[in-house]
C-alpha cells in the first residue's frame, strides 16, 4: 500500500475473525480483530445510514499493558465480551467466544511508522459527557471574587454598546393608501 487507502473518520465495521498474539519485538501481549468494513459513519447523523465507502477488511490491534489494560476492557465490552479473562478470545482455548458478527463503531486514524504513513484502527468509544460536580453559588462566587477583574474585559465592549446614543434613523411615511406623493420623488 503507497499511502492510507481509507480516509480519516469513523466507521462501521463486521467483526471476521479474532485472536490473541504476542509482539515480535517487546512481546506485548494483544488482543487482534479483523472487521469487514460496512461503511462511513455520518457524523451529522450518527444512529442514520452509512455512508458509502471502499469495502475492505481492517485489523484492530489492542495491545495489554499497565497502562492500556482499562482501556482494552472497554473496547471489548463494546465488542460484547463479558468473561474474566483474556484467554477466552482466544480460539484455541476451550471456552471460547466468538465475536465474530459482531458490529461496533471504528475509527481510522492516519500516522507515520517508519518513515510512510500508514492507517492506524481502533474500535470507537462514545464516552459522553464527563461527570461534574457542580460548583454551588459560594464557589462561584469566591471564583468572581478571585478572577472577576479579567472578565470586565469581555463585559466592557458589551457594556460601552448599551450606554452609547443610539443613531437616529429618519422613518419614511407613506400615507395609509399606500401613494407616495409625487414631490417627495427626488427627480
Amino acid at each position: 500500500m503507497a499511502g492510507p487507502y481509507y480516509e480519516q473518520g469513523r466507521y462501521w465495521g463486521k467483526l471476521k475473525a479474532q485472536g490473541m498474539g504476542e509482539s515480535k519485538e517487546k512481546k506485548t501481549p494483544f488482543f487482534a480483530a479483523s472487521f469487514d468494513i460496512l461503511g462511513r459513519v455520518n457524523l451529522q447523523d450518527p444512529q442514520g445510514e452509512l455512508l458509502r465507502c471502499p469495502q475492505g477488511e481492517r485489523t484492530v490491534y489492542l495491545y495489554i499493558t499497565d497502562k492500556t489494560v482499562d482501556r482494552v476492557i472497554e473496547q471489548l465490552a463494546a465488542l460484547g465480551y463479558s468473561k474474566p479473562g483474556f484467554r477466552f478470545l482466544d480460539p484455541e482455548t476451550a471456552g471460547f467466544v466468538d465475536l465474530s458478527g459482531n458490529e461496533v463503531a471504528l475509527f481510522c486514524e492516519h500516522e507515520e511508522y517508519q518513515g510512510k504513513m500508514k492507517e492506524k484502527w481502533g474500535i470507537h468509544q462514545d464516552r459522553g459527557r464527563p461527570t461534574l460536580e457542580p460548583l454551588d453559588q459560594k464557589g462561584l462566587k469566591a471564583l468572581d471574587n478571585l478572577y472577576g477583574k479579567q472578565l470586565k474585559a469581555l463585559a466592557k465592549p458589551e457594556a460601552e454598546a448599551a450606554a452609547a446614543p443610539k443613531a437616529e434613523t429618519k422613518k419614511e411615511t407613506v400615507p395609509p393608501n399606500g401613494d407616495i406623493p409625487d414631490d417627495d420623488i427626488p427627480f
